[in-house]
């Protein structure tokens, strides 16, 4: 489910969930000849949402406005246990942005001498569900073949990539959970 206040983007986005296609398939199938014509004039990809998907969204958003507060105390636990903290770089929110706190961001800085995958393990292997959402994209083998990408092109890119994790950051998240996350966290740094 996509909510957008521009109609336009809306519309685009509705195209390009059906592979570019310019008519849904109900369309198609219901119009008057020849109605099952359709144009494609850029690249989509399949990627609508069955009813039960649907519906479950829209009961989500219903709940929206509480499941983002509860995210936002979790942050602001996590933001006020590592920002004093020369080692580590906590996410940052520009003034008059708003952010969705579905993920919690943290780089060690060039000050902390453990290794980011260290970390990872060792998080994990105490029950908390640490992980790395993101490697450079460029690294990845469908972009080295089709674009010839290799390691070294973006060393910007690829040392902050290095220094990156991403903590629990859940609704459901209580003050315990992220205060044993940000102890044993800061335990192994």
């Amino acid at each position: 489910m996509l909510a957008d206040p521009d109609p336009a983007r809306l519309k685009r986005a509705e195209r390009l969930s059906r592979h570019g296609m310019d008519t849904d398939a109900w369309v198609r199938q219901e119009g008057e000849a020849p109605a099952w014509r359709y144009v494609v004039d850029e690249i989509g990809y399949k990627y609508n949402a069955n009813d039960l998907l649907a519906a479950l969204g829209r009961i989500q958003l219903k709940r929206l406005q509480e499941m983002q507060q509860k995210r936002a105390q979790a942050w602001s636990f996590y933001q006020e246990m590592f920002s004093d903290d020369d080692r580590l770089a906590p996410p940052q929110i520009s003034i008059g942005m708003t952010h969705a706190m579905h993920l919690y961001l943290l780089r060690l800085c060039d000050e902390c001498s453990a290794d980011r995958d260290e970390v990872v393990t060792t998080l994990r292997s105490k029950g908390i569900g640490a992980t790395v959402h993101y490697d450079p994209v460029h690294l990845q083998p469908v972009y080295q073949k089709r674009f010839g990408t290799r390691k070294g092109q973006l060393p910007v890119t690829e040392k902050i990539a290095s220094r990156i994790l991403s903590l629990p950051m859940h609704s459901r998240m209580t003050d315990q959970q992220a205060n044993r996350v940000s102890c044993e966290l800061l335990r192994i740094l």
